[in-house]
């Protein structure tokens, strides 16, 4: 899990970091060309200012939905399979329920549990409240 939450980290952050240096770089630059008037170039960076918020908002918003979308993709996909598995334990005749373990050196293992039937599973016939 840590290393989804650091890549979608990334896929957000990487953009912003790249896409704001060069807004700063390549601005300042064009304004200083452009408006050789210090009072006219303190103005227009007050406005360059503004519309690097905006920009960078309208960025961040578009990363985030992508990001979010992503997320809940994966998330239906997972009841679905989840959805699946049931669907296919139901409809075993009898089986085991296996135990997930790892072995001293990692590897997996999968152990039988206990033995598991659906009729095992069923409430006795006599043996609730009436």
């Amino acid at each position: 899990m840590e290393t989804r939450t650091t890549r979608a980290i990334l896929r957000i952050v990487l953009p912003y970091v790249v896409c704001a240096g060069l807004w700063i770089l390549l601005s300042d630059r064009l304004l200083g060309a452009l408006l050789p008037d210090a009072h006219l170039l303190t103005r227009w960076s007050i406005y360059k200012g503004l519309a690097f918020v905006c920009v960078t908002a309208f960025l961040l918003s578009v990363l985030l939905h992508a990001e979010l979308k992503s997320r809940a993709r994966d998330q239906a996909l997972m009841l679905q399979n989840k959805e699946r598995l049931r669907l296919l334990g139901d409809n075993l005749p009898d089986s085991y329920v296996f135990q997930y373990t790892r072995s001293e050196d990692g590897a997996p293992l999968f152990s039988p549990h206990q033995r598991w039937s659906r009729e095992a599973a069923r409430p006795h016939a006599g043996g609730g409240a009436r």
